[in-house]
């Protein structure tokens, strides 16, 4: 009779624990794609900000340690990203690590997304006045990276306009977009390049080997409207000063594929390789996106390894948004599945669900 009460009790502690785990989560929707047991650890060590550390990149994709202030010890002040990129919080938006643990993380990821718009708004502003070389030692690798796409989008567009009316513009346009990967493979062999200040350049060189081969592509189809199909298909980056977007601050940075405009999500990204653009990858942009744009989801099919997964996470990296990728397995049931899609729901972020058929 005792053990039947002790299963009781047990069963009653039980259902106590995930509704309290339940509520947390309500409270700051990235814990649910935390584990139980991780998520207790958190909110044991929540007094103790630099205990919860080791745990960061579950709930900040690329954060992986904050730095707090000399004077004011709980204060955050800073972020860094798992390859040691530091970037300093905007000023007013530096938030107290004190109260309880789900309050202060949610103000850290207000803090982090106001901050990388911050960074894109002087970006955008001073960019088409700077060298590759300032570009890259101004801003974090994710906003350098912009800053080339928005320079590459805004002369192809002025390229295509003026197409019409003078001779070679596409042509020279295409030559200035070489020039530039020109000038990024000569920095490629300066030996004083850090880590991270190389495995940006390499990204900026993959991204740019691609911007210029559809620079040539758009002299060889000789366009001459910004509505054909061979443009409105590519990547397209904008920042666009007197529109509003979810994120408070003048100002929104928008990514558009063919008809679809996206919404830049200003998470931050640290300093992450990009894949390396094909036919088919962009085939892959444009169907997804065509997707997103219907409100439906995307399913990638295909034999394993060849890059599925890593071109979904490839396209929420180009819009700045945090994609989770779960691994799904035949012990999955529906409070699991409801579990991640709640968190999908309050956060915006992208799931990705891998080998999906196994549940």
């Amino acid at each position: 009779n005792i053990e039947a009460h002790l299963d009781e009790q047990l069963e009653l502690v039980q259902k106590s624990l995930t509704g309290y785990l339940e509520l947390k989560r309500n409270m700051f929707a990235r814990f649910y794609f935390v584990s139980d047991p991780v998520l207790l650890e958190i909110l044991s060590q929540g007094s103790n900000p630099m205990e919860i550390q080791q745990h960061l990149p579950a709930v900040l994709d690329s954060v992986a340690e904050l730095g707090f202030d000399k004077k004011d010890k709980a204060k955050v002040t800073w972020m860094k990203s798992p390859e040691g990129e530091t970037v300093p919080i905007s000023e007013n938006l530096r938030v107290m690590a004190a109260g309880a643990v789900e309050d202060w993380l949610a103000n850290v990821v207000v803090g982090m997304q106001h901050t990388i718009k911050d960074v894109i708004r002087t970006a955008a502003a001073e960019f088409n006045s700077m060298s590759c070389q300032q570009i890259q030692d101004n801003f974090p690798a994710a906003v350098a990276l912009l800053c080339i796409q928005f320079l590459w989008t805004a002369d192809s567009e002025d390229a295509i306009k003026r197409a019409k009316a003078e001779k070679g513009v596409l042509n020279a346009a295409a030559k200035k977009q070489g020039a530039l990967l020109d000038e990024m493979i000569v920095q490629t062999t300066n030996p004083e390049l850090g880590k991270c200040e190389r495995k940006c350049l390499e990204t900026m060189i993959t991204i740019q080997v691609h911007q210029v081969d559809v620079s040539q592509e758009l002299v060889k189809a000789k366009l001459k409207a910004l509505d054909d199909f061979d443009w409105q298909k590519q990547c397209r980056f904008y920042w666009k000063p007197d529109v509003e977007d979810d994120t408070p601050g003048e100002g929104s940075c928008r990514i558009a594929v063919t008809d679809v405009e996206f919404q830049c999500c200003y998470e931050y990204c640290g300093v992450k390789e990009r894949l390396c653009i094909t036919a088919l990858t962009d085939r892959c942009y444009v169907t997804l996106s065509q997707a997103l744009g219907m409100y439906l989801g995307g399913a990638p099919a295909g034999p394993a390894g060849t890059g599925k997964t890593e071109t979904v996470k490839d396209l929420g990296r180009t819009l700045m948004l945090w994609t989770v990728v779960t691994n799904c397995s035949d012990q999955m049931d529906y409070k699991a599945c409801g579990k991640i899609f709640k968190g999908l729901a309050m956060t915006g972020a992208w799931g990705c669900f891998d080998e999906f058929n196994r549940i």
